[in-house]
């Protein structure tokens, strides 16, 4: 069951933060808190994934551009592994918004960059091969390079209007 809510309910807090922790060894603590902050205060979405027993099991950090939804931070529970959890997150997604969906993912430097992006793809998302750069470069270890991904391939006038969207406007 998909829940979605502009922000995350204080009791789904710890859990956000353990996850987000564990997902994205190595990235500052503060871009978290900066997330947590833009999603209680609705300039950011955060909607979440619940099991059966509405036990929080994933989430995502992304904003609404207009004509895109930019994905910064997704996650689901490693026990969720193997049980189509972020394949029925990523449908509940795209049913809820047909929009372009954008995602910022690691490059495949890294095993944890090289299982992302196989996952993301398997999960139906496409790797556009344009350089990129984070919009958050402060918030992310030192070195770490990006793509982005997306339900469709972008062609390079989609991907320019893209960066010149999201580099105009990163409010959180």
């Amino acid at each position: 069951m998909l829940s979605c809510k502009p922000y995350i309910p204080a009791e789904h807090q710890k859990f956000v933060s353990e996850l987000f922790k564990e997902a994205f060894p190595g990235y500052s603590p503060v871009e978290l808190e900066k997330c947590i902050i833009a999603a209680n205060e609705g300039r950011i979405h955060c909607p979440m994934l619940y099991d059966n027993g509405n036990n929080p099991v994933g989430f995502v950090f992304m904003k609404d551009y207009g004509t895109f939804n930019f994905v910064f931070y997704f996650a689901v529970s490693p026990h969720c592994a193997g049980h189509t959890y972020t394949m029925t997150f990523l449908e509940k997604l795209f049913q809820r918004d047909p929009r372009q969906l954008i995602w910022e993912a690691e490059r495949p430097v890294t095993d944890i960059g090289r299982h992302r992006i196989a996952y993301l793809k398997r999960c139906g998302l496409v790797l556009n091969n344009y350089d990129y750069k984070t919009l958050m470069p402060d918030m992310v270890p030192p070195g770490v390079q990006f793509y982005l991904m997306s339900r469709t391939l972008l062609s390079q006038e989609e991907y320019s209007e893209i960066i010149r969207i999201t580099s105009e406007d990163i409010d959180f």
